[in-house]
């Protein structure tokens, strides 16, 4: 039998449901979409045998399949949809502020922010994986940082400024 790619180590299937998990904010699809990405790539040794980096591969994979399930359920917008003050926002742990922040996000922006921040990997292979430029993933992270801090200042109901 022949040796698996690094893309179904288990490490590599974490990110990728870290990530089915952030632009599509359900667990079950999120386990489902991973599984179906996972098993194409399976079926596919001849693509595999040609990929540089499997993680990344893998992650776009990820996020090409997860944009077509949003866009299945007409659920992605490019505007940040209005929030209202909701009650007990201040006593919110970081985490659940961040995570109701990054709802709020376009899914270009959270998809950059994700494999940033969260992921780490580097501009260049957020690039490639995105098929922009690394200019571009700047910029674009830039916006979603601003726009994160704005919707958490206004989440809070607070003008006082945020440190990084």
């Amino acid at each position: 039998m022949e040796n698996p790619s690094p893309i179904f180590t288990k490490q590599v299937r974490d990110m990728m449901l870290r990530l089915a998990r952030t632009l599509l904010y359900d667990q079950e699809e999120a386990m489902d979409t991973v599984q179906d990405v996972l098993e194409k790539l399976w079926r596919k040794q001849d693509i595999r045998r040609n990929i540089r980096n499997p993680s990344a591969f893998a992650m776009q994979s990820v996020r090409n399949a997860c944009i077509d399930r949003l866009r299945a359920r007409k659920d992605t917008s490019a505007t940040f949809p209005e929030i209202e003050q909701r009650p007990g926002a201040e006593s919110w742990s970081d985490a659940q502020l961040v995570r109701e922040a990054m709802k709020l996000l376009p899914e270009k922006q959270k998809t950059v922010l994700h494999l940033k921040d969260i992921e780490g990997f580097p501009t260049d292979e957020i690039a490639g994986m995105l098929g922009t430029g690394e200019n571009q993933v700047r910029v674009t992270l830039s916006r979603a940082r601003k726009a994160m801090r704005e919707i958490i200042l206004k989440e809070l109901g607070t003008k006082e400024d945020i440190r990084r």
